[in-house]
């Protein structure tokens, strides 16, 4: 190996300007007849491969469970079809997959009286079909499973709504075990005895669950309902969230839970005169009400959150759908504080007949990656990506236009371990019917150098090194990092010789650690050393 010293240190101000994105593959699934195929669910399995669920006609025309793992290269893993018990009607509406590859499914089969039922599968990691189990409500009417994850050592949790002896929906939470038993069923019936309906599902590092929804009130009409349940479904607490609007609508759609056990739910809520805003709600892990935050859009019109995600900080983001002023919907995405502080908002219209956000995906650093869909007037509904920085800075955005240039809309977004973004939703065939389509992206981050003013001119290159990074005591901190060109920390760095030939040959960043040496800027405010980075280029 060839040993290099930093000749020159050079102190570099790192900002992510204009990142780039490739689609690194698409994928059409067309079921058996040609016919409907629409997802509804995508996620990443922690040990790889990306698993889409939905529903698709079979050959008897009938809606099927559809689930497929592609994997990194594009190709497919496995495709199963699943039809429940018999030839009748079953729409697959989440997934979940554990860490040891095992997915599960869940929706709703025409089984019981003509109405529909729960059922969830569970399928191997080659895709078989393990098991599967059904739930019906204490009446033979539609129940509908909305949400579920999977849960730590093995089974599952699934969420959403069932008849209970009060002639109504209730929430409806069940643990299954790995091998399908019913460990426990949980129920929230609302103070009306009205329809309660469980939307959005979340586990904390504890195995504590909590299950966001809408819940109907006898004096506020619809409300927003949030039960924490401990691991052996005892109901810890619930919490009603009523808005200022009267007699309106209040509901959640989506939920997060935090490393603290601190739990954020999205949502909507009916104004005076401004039509459906934003509404997120952070308790803390005792179901105290820490803050609640509400946006009403400009054009005092519609505006809803579909997605909420948190980073390593501490942040909290929403995104949703707003109507603007002369702009109809355009996604609206709002990153707050861990006190509730409105951090940045950034709005994001592409032709001006209307944008509609539909998922959110956060990673570590903060940095948001929002799909949803957009009409143009030549190409009609198409998917539109886009991603923002951890201060609101578009990264970048694209967009994908079936071969049909008819209606395109995407359901769900995800991230794997290395960033690559997933999107799933439908697209129209030829024929005239919908196709799942499932896009991979792949990052690759530009960097903008700018120097620091109070280091003056100073030679701009970067430093080359093969094998071996040496790094003087004398100009670092006991203990640095490296970051890729996307900010991700690679290897902890020290003093002296360090081994990087493992890394892949490209641009990174060395950071000194917070601890060490300050800089003191014109402006007299002082810079710690965590902002202050070095430019390394890795090659063979």
């Amino acid at each position: 190996m060839r040993l290099l010293v930093l000749a020159a240190w050079l102190t570099l101000v790192a900002s992510i300007a204009t990142a780039q994105v490739d689609t690194a593959w698409v994928r059409r699934f067309n079921g058996a007849c040609d016919s409907t195929d629409l997802p509804a669910a995508l996620t990443l399995g922690v040990a790889g491969g990306v698993f889409v669920t939905g529903y698709s006609f079979d050959d008897d025309t009938v809606e099927d469970f559809a689930t497929l793992r592609y994997e990194t290269d594009g190709s497919v893993g496995w495709f199963r079809r699943y039809d429940g018990q018999g030839d009748t009607s079953s729409r697959a509406v989440a997934v979940a997959v554990d860490e040891a590859g095992l997915c599960y499914v869940t929706g709703k089969t025409w089984l019981t009286g003509s109405k529909y039922d729960w059922m969830t599968v569970q399928h191997d990691t080659d895709g078989t079909v393990q098991w599967a189990t059904y739930h019906t409500g204490t009446l033979a009417e539609n129940d509908e499973a909305r949400a579920v994850a999977a849960y730590a050592g093995g089974g599952c949790v699934v969420t959403g709504a069932a008849f209970g002896p009060t002639n109504n929906w209730d929430y409806t939470t069940i643990r299954y075990g790995a091998d399908a038993e019913t460990l426990w069923t949980a129920h929230y019936n609302g103070d009306a005895n009205g329809a309660d309906e469980a939307e959005a599902l979340g586990i904390d590092t504890a195995g504590n669950i909590y299950v966001a929804g809408s819940s109907r009130n006898a004096a506020t009409n619809v409300d927003i309902v949030t039960v924490k349940y401990g691991s052996s479904g005892e109901t810890l607490w619930a919490r009603r969230w009523t808005g200022d609007g009267g007699n309106a609508e209040d509901k959640a759609t989506c939920l997060v839970v935090d490393a603290s056990q601190n739990v954020y739910v999205g949502g909507y809520t009916e104004g005076y005169g401004t039509g459906r805003d934003y509404i997120v709600i952070k308790y803390s892990g005792h179901g105290d009400t820490l803050w609640t935050r509400r946006y009403n859009g400009t054009a005092d019109d519609n505006d809803e959150v579909v997605g909420i995600g948190t980073d390593d900080r501490g942040r909290v983001y929403v995104c949703g759908y707003s109507t603007g002023t002369g702009t109809f919907a355009d996604y609206l995405t709002i990153c707050y504080s861990p006190l509730g502080e409105s951090l940045w908002a950034h709005r994001w219209d592409y032709s001006g007949y209307g944008n509609w956000a539909t998922a959110l995906a956060v990673d570590g650093d903060g940095n948001s990656y929002i799909t949803g869909y957009g009409f143009d007037p030549a190409t009609q509904y198409d998917f539109h990506t886009i991603s923002l920085g951890p201060d609101g800075t578009p990264r970048w955005q694209i967009r994908y236009s079936g071969y049909a240039d008819d209606w395109d809309q995407p359901v769900s977004i995800g991230l794997d371990a290395d960033r690559n973004v997933h999107v799933t939703g439908f697209s129209m065939s030829n024929a005239q019917d919908f196709d799942y389509v499932t896009i991979k992206y792949v990052q690759d981050a530009a960097v903008e150098e700018t120097m620091n003013d109070d280091h003056g001119p100073l030679n701009a290159g970067p430093t080359i090194v093969r094998g071996v990074l040496f790094l003087p005591s004398s100009r670092l901190s006991p203990s640095s990092s490296l970051l890729s060109i996307d900010g991700r920390k690679v290897m902890y760095l020290n003093p002296g010789p360090n081994d990087v030939s493992p890394l892949a040959p490209g641009v990174y960043f060395c950071r000194p650690t917070a601890g060490s040496a300050s800089s003191v800027l014109a402006s007299g405010m002082t810079r710690g050393a965590s902002s202050v980075v070095t430019k390394v280029v890795i090659s063979r």
